[in-house]
Parts: C-alpha cells; structure tokens; sequence
C-alpha cells in the first residue's frame, strides 16, 4: 500500500547520484475536512450578486462571511438561500468564509 502513496510523486527514471527525502505531513482534522468540502462561487467576478454551488455533497452551511483581503469581516450572512447579494460592495476582491458543521473553506471573489 505504501509503495502506491509514492508512486504518484515519482514518476519516471531517478537520475544518478539523486536523493529524494521523504518525511510525513500530519495533518489535521480540520485541514483534511476543509479539504473535503469542495464549493464553487459564480459568477465570479461578480457584479450585484452570486451564488454558491457544492460540487458533490450538500452540506450545511452555519454562516457566510465576506472578508476584505486583509482578513477583516466586512458582513457575516445567514444562509437562507444560496444567492448572496454584494451590490454594496466596492469593486475588488473579497474572501467568501463559509462555515459548516466539518469545518471552514474559504473561496476568493472579485467583485466589478
């Protein structure tokens, strides 16, 4: 099982004299769950409007956040349907935080 974990990164003739290291990633539950959740935003860029598309399972989703791109919260959202409506918004880009029950993803937005 291992020898397939490693086969996907090396693919092809090692050269002479090549030393490859190989050290594990622990990772997380919530950096594997954030991995898990997979959204799209559209349109992106965006106008008056978007809205939130999960690409396999329909998760749950707590709340919506639009951060600026230094990180601060511009408006938190309770997520009645998945159309979020930014016309108050100035042309940039945005971060959309979504939170759910498995965890936290975050998208970027540009809004014209």
């Amino acid at each position: 099982m291992t020898n397939l974990v490693y086969e996907h990164f090396l693919n092809g003739v090692i050269p002479n004299g090549t030393i490859y290291k190989f050290t594990s990633n622990v990772v997380g539950i919530s950096e594997y769950l954030n991995n898990s959740i997979q959204f799209s935003i559209y349109p992106n860029p965006a106008f008056e409007y978007f809205k939130i598309s999960f690409d396999s399972y329909q998760w749950i989703v707590n709340n919506i956040s639009i951060l600026n791109l230094n990180g601060q919260r511009i408006r938190n959202i309770n997520p009645i349907n998945n159309t979020i409506d930014i016309s108050y918004l100035n042309s940039g880009i945005y971060y959309i935080e979504m939170k759910t029950e498995e965890g936290i993803v975050t998208k970027r937005l540009m809004k014209n």
